[in-house]
């Protein structure tokens, strides 16, 4: 088979670009206009007002989650089975905690010390 390279095997019809637009416009169905619906006052501020409903919801939800905690400052019934602790004492504890590490850290380095120690006499140079 030979191959034409001048000429190419299909043709459009004369005349065919021509009316094609017009064809196409025709075989399209009507478009029924459409009205304008009228802004109701109440579309305006209707996203304001879901907002305004959320924040009072977040508001709401907050509150009695608050209440249901107890952080609003009024003394609740547990609240006389407490026992508080002067701030004096707090660090007392503490005091005595680190003071019982210091002991014990001086009793490992003197028992530790004096066992080097004696090795190091016990071996011959």
């Amino acid at each position: 088979m030979e191959k034409s390279t001048d000429k190419l095997p299909f043709t459009v019809p004369e005349g065919y670009m021509e009316s094609l637009t017009s064809r196409i416009m025709d075989s399209l169905p009507e478009k029924p206009r459409q009205t304008e619906t009228p802004v109701r006052p109440i579309d305006r501020i209707r996203p304001w007002l879901y907002l305004a409903a959320v924040f009072t919801g977040l508001l709401l939800f907050f509150r009695v989650i608050a209440d249901m905690t107890g952080t609003d400052n009024t003394p609740s019934p547990t609240d006389s089975l407490l026992v508080s602790l002067p701030e004096a004492q707090d660090t007392a504890l503490y005091e005595d905690a680190y003071s019982e590490e210091e002991e014990y850290l001086d009793y490992l380095e003197t028992e530790y010390a004096t066992y080097i120690l004696t090795e190091e006499w016990q071996f011959p140079e």
